[in-house]
């Protein structure tokens, strides 16, 4: 009873023990022709006719009397099966059946399962819930899935009661949901794998509420309806966990996350709009954040956007981000793998402070400011490339990383700020390059692992206590004239001198206060010993001499080969790799 009459028909004249049904027509054209359920004019008025005309790949009729469109409820299933026409019927008409196939049940008759121009379709034919792999279909109900889309009337995922949903993805972790339910209710609806994770709900424009997808499942508040007895065609959007605002120029900015951790994707765009910023404290304190997707076309990231963000470990920024604001990642306690975008051109104060995880950080070419602090405290630091487009190092930039080993300061940056490398103990390679100027207070103080430095003679002035209580420290070479510094730049360093080139002038025996002696380092002898080039170095005083080597004059670059110590005025240098070079140049070197 109630059921369409072409199937009354058929099970009364073929048993179903000897037949099935077959869309044979659809089969024969539905690639050429669209099929719509009408059958001596039945419409698609329940849930079985529903299931009926999915199952054999038609479109959603109806045919009534205008007087009906009074009745609320009537609306309602008009506006749901309006939705599986534009959602489910619409993207396989005319697309060709891909696969059929009709088992009979034992007391009704079944379920279809077919896929029709990409959608794969299960109807459930018979008057009771139909297990599925991973889920229950309801009495006459049905699943339609095809990428970015599913649709289905089941039975809620460990309950009994049913529910009819779509939802359709937007392609950007979002989507747009249709749920035909009673008002009042929590409902459990599946999602297309492109929405997953921290998202929120708004239905119907109520608030925003943020939750999560769980195994490809989202549970959902409905309202109540103005007709408590009536089922309503709930519309809403699934968003990003986040809350924007809208920026002049139709931009958006991210200003708070709603989510609850885990891994997190910021999208490229909200509702069509480009996200570009990212506001101050967004983040902030957001600890069970695992892991953190940022979109090409973000600009800022604001101050303490991240801040106290200790589960994150890998983060790249992407080219697109020019600005890092202060304190945007500071105590990142996780962070251990930094990738910095090419189109940062400024790292704000403190901005990584405290992300005592990182092992490594290159500061790409665009980057021209590096704020104050902006790796203070990072004690697991033993790598830092530093930009050729740099201009300054901020104050304390790189204080107390104390596992850094070496660093080279391009000739770019005009000015090293105080306290810069303050507390590096195992800083042993320095490299400044002609072009700095000036040095700043403190900014080498209590670099135990330095013995030997060489100021270039671009260098103008020197701040107290520059390289003062290293311990280590022998000696600070200048190949240029004296800079402007005090006396105390050298202080607790009891056996560091000063050395000077012969032809450099200006200076003064003592020189503020500490002994300055010539570097005059000589080739005094050259020679193969077992194949091996050796030469032999001496200089009026013990000193230290770099000694560099390049196979070609023309192409370059000189390469350090070893820093030699002459003891009593002399030291012999060995190439053991000569023999493998036709033809090597050498020079000696400041070191």
């Amino acid at each position: 009873p109630g059921a369409p009459f072409s199937r009354r028909f058929l099970i009364s004249r073929y048993d179903p023990a000897t037949s099935e049904i077959y869309p044979l027509a659809q089969h024969l054209a539905h690639d050429k022709l669209g099929f719509t359920y009408n059958n001596l004019g039945a419409s698609t008025a329940t849930d079985e006719t529903v299931a009926w005309a999915l199952g054999l790949g038609y479109g959603m009729t109806y045919f009534f009397d205008e007087s009906k469109l009074d009745e609320n409820g009537f609306r309602q299933w008009l506006g749901w099966i309006d939705r599986v026409q534009k959602s489910v019927a619409a993207r396989y008409i005319g697309g060709g059946v891909g696969a059929f196939d009709h088992q009979w049940g034992a007391a009704d008759s079944g379920r279809i399962a077919a896929s029709y121009g990409g959608v794969d379709l299960i109807a459930n034919l018979g008057a009771d819930p139909l297990p599925e792999t991973g889920r229950t279909l309801a009495p006459h109900g049905f699943v339609a899935e095809t990428p970015g889309m599913v649709a289905g009337h089941l039975i809620e995922p460990g309950g009994t009661e049913a529910v009819r949903f779509v939802v359709e993805d937007d392609g950007g972790g979002g989507g747009e949901f249709w749920i035909h339910s009673e008002g009042g209710r929590a409902v459990v609806i599946e999602v297309p794998d492109g929405i997953a994770g921290s998202v929120t709900v708004r239905v119907e424009g109520g608030p925003v509420v943020p939750t999560e997808v769980l195994d490809g499942t989202l549970a959902i508040d409905l309202p109540s309806g103005a007709i408590p007895t009536d089922a309503y065609l709930w519309n809403g959007t699934i968003g990003p966990p986040f809350s924007y605002s809208l920026n002049p120029g139709d931009t958006i900015t991210i200003d708070d996350y709603l989510g609850a951790g885990g891994p997190v994707t910021v999208p490229a765009g909200i509702d069509g709009k480009p996200v570009v910023a990212i506001a101050s404290n967004a983040f902030n304190g957001d600890a069970a954040i695992t892991s953190l997707s940022l979109p090409e076309g973000l600009e800022t990231i604001g101050n303490y956007a991240f801040f106290g963000c200790s589960g994150l470990t890998d983060l790249v920024i992407p080219d697109s981000v020019s600005l890092i604001g202060d304190h945007a990642f500071r105590n990142a306690s996780g962070l251990q793998s930094l990738d910095l975008g090419e189109g940062v051109t400024t790292i704000g104060f403190a901005a990584f402070q405290g992300c005592v995880d990182l092992t490594a950080v290159v500061i790409p070419d665009s980057v021209t400011t590096l704020g104050s602090n902006a790796f203070w405290g990072c004690s697991s630091l033993s790598s830092v490339t530093l930009g050729a487009g740099l201009s300054a190092i901020g104050n304390a930039a790189f204080q107390e990383c104390v596992a850094l080993v070496a660093v080279a300061v391009p000739g770019g940056v005009a000015s090293i700020g105080d306290f810069a490398f303050y507390g590096c103990t195992a800083l042993a390679s320095l490299t400044l390059e002609e072009g700095v100027e000036t040095i700043g207070q403190g900014a080498f103080q209590a670099c135990a692992g330095l013995e030997h430095v060489t100021v270039p003679s671009s260098v103008t002035t020197i701040g107290s206590f520059a390289f003062a209580f290293g311990g280590n420290l022998k000696g600070l070479y200048f190949p240029g004239g004296p800079p402007a510094a005090g006396p105390s730049i050298l202080q607790g360093n009891t056996q560091a001198l000063v050395y000077r080139t012969p032809e450099a002038v200006g200076w003064t025996d003592p020189w503020n206060g500490w002994p300055t002696v010539v570097w005059n380092p000589k080739v005094v002898s050259t020679g193969f010993v077992g194949g091996n080039f050796v030469l032999t170095i001496s200089g009026s005083a013990d000193f230290a001499v770099r000694v560099e080597v390049v196979d070609d004059l023309g192409a370059g670059p000189w390469i350090t080969h070893s820093v030699l110590e002459l003891s009593g005025g002399s030291a012999s240098f060995t190439d053991t790799g000569s023999a493998g070079h036709p033809t090597r140049f050498y020079r000696l070197r400041m070191p």
